[in-house]
C-alpha cells in the first residue's frame, strides 16, 4: 500500500489503520473458519469425518456411516478422483439423520445407565460399610 500524494501525515496515518484493519478481517475470515467445514449438506444426512484406519472404517460401518460421495457437498479441499472428501487421515462419512439421532440417543441412555449402576454400587458399598449416603435430600 503506498501513500497517496497530497496527504496530510494524519490522513496518510488513518489510510494505513483502515488498509489494516481491512487486511486483519480479511485474514481472521480465513483463518477462523474450520477445514471441516461444509456446503450444500443434504439436510437428511448427518455428516462425520473419521479416521481412515481400516480397524475404524469398520466401526463407522457397523454402527451404519458410508462414505459420502456426494459430489453437491463441498467442503475446504477438493474431492478426490474416487470422489471421497479427505483431509488428512480422515474421510467425510454420512449416516441418514434420523438414524444418527437415534443412536445418539442410545449412547445417551447408556451413559445414564453406567452412571445409575455405579451409584447403585457406590450406595450399596457404602451402606455395607454402614456409612450413611445422602442422596437427592434423603439418608438412606
Amino acid at each position: 500500500m503506498g501513500t497517496q500524494p497530497g496527504l496530510t501525515p494524519e490522513q496518510e496515518r488513518e489510510q494505513r489503520r483502515k488498509h489494516l484493519r481491512e487486511l486483519y478481517n480479511r485474514v481472521r475470515e480465513r483463518v477462523g473458519r474450520s477445514r471441516l467445514e461444509l456446503n450444500d449438506k443434504d439436510p437428511n444426512f448427518s455428516y462425520y469425518f473419521g479416521n481412515k484406519n481400516p480397524d475404524e472404517m469398520a466401526k463407522y460401518s457397523t454402527l451404519g456411516f458410508e462414505v459420502d460421495k456426494d459430489p453437491k457437498v463441498a467442503g475446504s479441499s477438493p474431492r478426490g478422483a474416487d470422489g471421497t472428501l479427505q483431509i488428512g487421515d480422515l474421510i467425510l462419512l454420512r449416516m441418514p439423520r434420523e438414524e444418527y439421532e437415534i443412536l445418539l440417543e442410545c449412547n445417551r441412555l447408556q451413559s445414564q445407565e453406567n452412571i445409575d449402576a455405579a451409584i447403585e454400587r457406590l450406595v450399596a458399598e457404602a451402606e455395607r460399610m454402614k456409612v450413611p449416603v445422602f442422596t437427592t435430600g434423603e439418608t438412606r
